[in-house]
């Protein structure tokens, strides 16, 4: 359901699993040292959507349109338990808005 980038931690599977089954960060799938177009290409193939805070995937986005949707957390600089917490708490956006076919793109923020 949700490709995590390597600028995120592995670790924030756990605060994604229970809500969104089939997880996986990109370590996961061999994609740890793939560049964004390698990852991009992935998870449209793998029905994926990208979890990031790398700007790139807006600019694929708007360069191929989706899928994949891209979740973009942009909160700065913050620990990989405050981004767990914070997607903890916004798990009913993202739902909503993997499930909303006219939007594909989604700031997270505090």
């Amino acid at each position: 359901m949700i490709l995590i980038d390597a600028n995120l931690s592995h670790r924030l599977r756990v605060a994604l699993r229970d809500q969104f089954p089939g997880t996986v960060h990109v370590s996961d799938v061999q994609l740890s040292k793939a560049d964004d177009d390698d990852i991009w290409h992935y998870a449209r193939q793998h029905a994926l959507h990208i979890l990031t805070k790398d700007g790139d995937f807006e600019n694929l986005l708007r360069q191929h349109g989706p899928p994949p949707k891209v979740i973009r957390i942009k909160i700065g600089n913050a620990s990989t338990k405050t981004i767990g917490q914070v997607l903890t708490e916004k798990r009913a956006t993202i739902a909503a808005f993997l499930n909303d076919p006219q939007h594909s793109l989604l700031y997270i923020t505090r």
